[in-house]
């Protein structure tokens, strides 16, 4: 009797001890994991962290990954006292892409997103809204809508969203045309999350979200903004030939992943990069 007494008392302490770890599991995985790869500019990176921070009705962690050559962003981060964040300062540098995947390793959020340092979320209820419709949807991906700033000024966008729409669903498409523009727009499952892959130099995101975008549940959320700076110091497209880097990528793509179709957009990509190369745009 007192071996019965102590096998039940044993399972309900286990019982209770598993039932607590997954309430507990549960508190503590915040909605979001909000990745801010950044270098070298702190007016960026502070007006992304804000546009994070500034969030409401969501739980979330925010990892930046810091691959500066000084410590300014570091002083600003720390200055902030947010138990939210969670900084790293790479030592060595990682380069960009690296730099990126550091931040995929260390998300614990349901949901995931890669900022870089000049993006920012538009309106203090995005990650609520996304969350929402994730929730509500039940996909793997959201993608949200891009404002390019140039300055102050916003740069026209003419890219009909039933179109693009279409295209999410049919990612090869991306090769010749990105329309969904930078990574910030696309919201993901952290556990369906995949890494860049690092030997890319320009076509690294289109490539990602070719892998992402297969076989994934996915919802287009076009009044959900995030506003890219273009044109500032410190751009990588600044400090890359674009052409060659495209055509470096192209080669590598091609053995990545086969058919005709990719072959087909990766052609018609390289008459729209010839064009624009022609023209100096």
């Amino acid at each position: 009797q007192c071996i019965v007494a102590l096998c039940i008392v044993d399972l309900h302490v286990s019982h209770q001890s598993e039932t607590s770890n997954l309430i507990t599991s549960v508190i503590m995985t915040p909605n979001f994991s909000i990745i801010i790869p950044t270098y070298n500019h702190l007016a960026l990176a502070q007006r992304a962290i804000d546009s994070v921070r500034s969030q409401e009705g969501v739980s979330m962690e925010i990892i930046v990954c810091d691959d500066s050559t000084d410590n300014r962003i570091e002083q600003y981060v720390m200055g902030l006292h947010d138990d939210r964040i969670n900084y790293h300062h790479n030592r060595p540098q990682l380069g960009a892409v690296g730099n990126w995947n550091e931040g995929l390793g260390k998300v614990t959020g349901t949901y995931g997103i890669v900022l870089h340092h000049d993006e920012a979320l538009v309106g203090n209820n995005y990650l609520a809204q996304l969350l929402h419709v994730m929730r509500q949807t039940n996909a793997d991906i959201a993608v949200s809508e891009v404002h390019v700033m140039i300055g102050e000024k916003q740069k026209k966008r003419h890219f009909p969203s039933r179109l693009k729409r279409w295209m999410l669903h049919h990612p090869t498409t991306l090769f010749g045309l990105n329309a969904i523009g930078p990574c910030a727009c696309v919201a993901f499952r952290c556990d369906k999350r995949q890494a860049f892959h690092e030997p890319l130099q320009w076509l690294v995101d289109v490539e990602w979200y070719y892998r992402m975008l297969r076989a994934s549940a996915i919802v287009y959320y076009p009044t959900l903004i995030v506003e890219s700076a273009h044109d500032h110091e410190g751009q990588i497209s600044r400090s890359i030939h674009i052409y060659q880097a495209w055509q470096h990528d192209a080669k590598i793509i091609g053995t990545m992943h086969k058919g005709i179709s990719l072959r087909l957009m990766l052609a018609i990509g390289k008459t729209i990069m010839t064009v624009k190369q022609q023209f100096g745009r």
